[in-house]
């Protein structure tokens, strides 16, 4: 193992998710109580509402705090399913609407805490909805991973391996957004804000 080794730092990745969001936030565009109906589009929407789930009433802050009832899609089948075609790729769609047909809400929004892949794959695509840029971009963008010397950090599978990592002969992943570090980013790593499986990516660091 070098310093040019990467490391997909999988769930982490909904931590920079949740900053950005919380940036939005911050900014005025987005409020914590606002219910995901006013921001997913109408396919996602009719998916949920087709399980039993009230979009109206599952809010920013339940998906953030994982309260919102939205059933774990990242289960054993889903599991098995990436193990019987480890090349394939899942779309955001693709996930939210395996979880549909896996399972029902675990309960109502607010009423109970359940962990929930599902429900930052949806923060993903909302935020880029409200940002019209690419879930990627966003982050970048939000966080400020240019000031903050994230430059060996990056969304796989969506966006290019540093340089650096091209000489490291990191694995790939297949599942677009895993968020992945180089060590070099290293002193600024655990002083930073950093999440889907977003939308179903991860990020990935170069060497942690």
């Amino acid at each position: 193992m070098t310093t040019g080794h990467a490391f997909r730092i999988a769930s982490n990745t909904k931590t920079y998710i949740a900053v950005s969001i919380l940036r939005l936030v911050e900014e005025g565009k987005v409020l914590l109580d606002d219910p995901i109906s006013d921001y997913l589009p109408s396919v996602y929407l009719d998916l949920l509402i087709s399980d039993g789930y009230d979009p109206d009433r599952m809010k920013i802050r339940h998906m953030l705090t994982h309260t919102s009832g939205m059933y774990e899609h990242a289960g054993d089948e889903y599991t098995e399913m990436i193990m019987e075609d480890p090349g394939g790729k899942w779309t955001r769609l693709e996930q939210v609407r395996l979880a549909i047909q896996l399972g029902a809400p675990y309960g109502e929004p607010g009423e109970i805490h359940h962990y929930s892949d599902t429900g930052y794959i949806l923060l993903g695509k909302i935020l880029e909805e409200v940002t019209k840029k690419t879930m990627a971009q966003a982050m970048r963008d939000l966080i400020g991973f240019e000031r903050l010397g994230l430059d060996r950090t990056w969304l796989e599978s969506v966006e290019a391996v540093p340089p650096i990592g091209k000489r490291a002969g990191s694995s790939v992943c297949r599942r677009p957004g895993f968020l992945r570090c180089r060590s070099i980013d290293r002193s600024l790593w655990w002083r930073r804000v950093d999440v889907n499986r977003p939308g179903s990516c991860d990020l990935r660091t170069i060497a942690l």
